[in-house]
């Protein structure tokens, strides 16, 4: 039943909607809401309601993830073997379920699924899961922290295209003077993305990569340049691609 199907069945007498109106001050409005029966019970439909649909988009969000962690293996057998390996284990358990977090903090988002389940991909066949714990970690949060987007362009680092800047500014060989809206423009051409929405996103991923020390721009010879992954960008990579 919708959200609008079950309130219908909820009607506010007039009464009630008389005593609410006629309160002087919020304060007493809110307690007033909160006394009256009608009222509670639409509050309590709605609360209810988000909770019952949040938990089915959490489910399906899951089952896609595994669905998709499945499809990224050669041997399925092995793939479930090294899932109840991760999950089986203290450590591993913490990481499969900051995945999970990850996944329940963000809405349906498909690239996001496919960089997670890279994750997991990599994480359970890796194994040692105490000893590296604190590596796939770090790693995750910053997966967290990043959005979907950024991630992709950054599994697309191989095909950065080089670029040509104005004039700039570099301290051995890295531009340090603004690049991104040049690097932005010849990238956005080249991925045939058209727009200056999409444009504008592309580009506020690519500062957001630059700030965080995952993605730099090398001078490569006059007023070329090329942008390239940091070291801690290249780090990442493994869990996403």
């Amino acid at each position: 039943m919708t959200l609008e199907d079950r309130l219908k069945q909820i009607a506010l007498s007039e009464e009630n909607e008389k005593k609410i109106v006629g309160e002087k001050t919020m304060a007493t409005v809110i307690g007033q809401l909160l006394q009256l029966s009608k009222v509670g019970q639409v509050f309590q439909t709605v609360i209810t309601w988000n909770k019952e649909v949040a938990k089915e988009i959490s489910s399906a969000k899951e089952v896609i993830l595994l669905e998709e962690y499945l499809n990224k293996t050669d041997s399925h057998e092995t793939a479930l073997r090294s899932l109840m390996n991760l999950v089986g284990d203290p450590q591993g358990n913490t990481l499969f379920n900051k995945i999970l977090r990850i996944l329940d903090d963000w809405p349906p988002d498909y690239e996001l699924v496919k960089q997670l389940a890279s994750a997991l991909k990599f994480i359970s066949e890796q194994g040692n899961f105490a000893t590296l714990f604190e590596k796939h970690k770090f790693t995750l949060s910053q997966i967290e922290r990043l959005s979907p987007q950024s991630l992709a362009i950054m599994y697309d680092s191989l095909n950065f295209p080089d670029f040509r800047i104005g004039t700039f500014s570099a301290i051995g060989g890295k531009i340090t003077s603004e690049w991104q809206v040049e690097f932005t423009k010849i990238y956005c051409k080249m991925k045939e993305i058209d727009g200056d929405d999409k444009i504008n996103r592309v580009l506020h991923c690519v500062v957001e990569l630059t700030r965080q020390g995952y993605i730099a721009a090398l001078n490569i010879e006059g007023h070329g340049a090329k942008c390239v992954l940091t070291d801690v960008g290249r780090d990442l990579i493994p869990y996403i691609s």
